[in-house]
């Protein structure tokens, strides 16, 4: 993208892994867990700043792997908010882009105003979530979808962050024409807000099936407790006095 300082690219990258984690820390531990957040955001970031997209690859299969092995939905939950997170990279690169291009004279200004201003509302937008982020509809998602499903979500999850990541190491090591690049990451952009959107979409289906689900146990145990009441009352009238 552009050559930045280290205190510069700290302040474009750690904020959007802060809120990744703190999301990803309602779904392991049902709450904030700081413990949790900060050392996890230090090495995500670690291997960002001394590896760059290959660090982000490697950080991304080594926590997957650690949630496979934990339960299916942080993995699911974990990958879909990395989608989120590269989506949200990319919103603000292309902002930053057009600022610049507007204001040329001003890159080493906007390379920090653009970033700060970036991350504080993202970061109200993730307070403000936070409150109204629960597990249990995320647990209703993955109770209520099927399993296959939920492969199929992670999968294709997966190939829209692999294939952002294919573009960001092809304009690192080509000369790529900058038109180009705008095309290709339109077109990562618009997959994965589509995908997003149809996930959203899902976990609010999702929360009706769940409730259904339940409506419909409680409706058959309720039938059948007046069903055995009703045998035991004519077999007590059956009994001679």
């Amino acid at each position: 993208m552009y050559d930045v300082s280290v205190p510069n690219y700290l302040v474009i990258i750690m904020p959007m892994l802060l809120c990744l984690f703190s999301l990803q820390s309602i779904v392991l531990y049902h709450k904030i867990y700081v413990s949790y957040i900060i050392p996890i955001s230090i090495v995500a970031t670690a291997f960002s700043l001394f590896f760059t997209s290959a660090g982000e690859i490697i950080f991304g299969i080594i926590y997957g792997a650690f949630l496979f092995r934990r339960q299916r939905f942080g993995l699911l939950w974990f990958i879909i908010s990395w989608e989120a997170y590269l989506l949200l990279a990319n919103t603000m690169v292309v902002i930053l882009q057009f600022a610049i291009f507007l204001k040329p004279n001003d890159q080493s200004m906007l390379l920090w105003v653009i970033p700060i201003l970036w991350n504080g509302l993202l970061i109200l937008a993730t307070s403000i979530g936070l409150r109204h982020f629960r597990q249990k509809p995320i647990r209703q998602f993955t109770e209520a979808t099927d399993t296959m499903f939920l492969k199929v979500i992670i999968f294709y999850s997966s190939i829209i962050c692999a294939l952002s990541y294919l573009i960001q190491i092809v304009f690192e090591h080509t000369g790529t024409p900058k038109t180009y690049q705008a095309i290709a990451t339109g077109i990562f952009m618009l997959l994965a807000a589509l995908n997003l959107g149809t996930i959203i979409y899902l976990q609010r289906v999702s929360r009706t099936i769940y409730e259904n689900r339940l409506l419909k146990a409680s409706e058959t145990a309720r039938e059948t407790y007046y069903k055995e009441l009703d045998q035991q009352q004519r077999q007590t009238r059956r009994i001679p006095s």
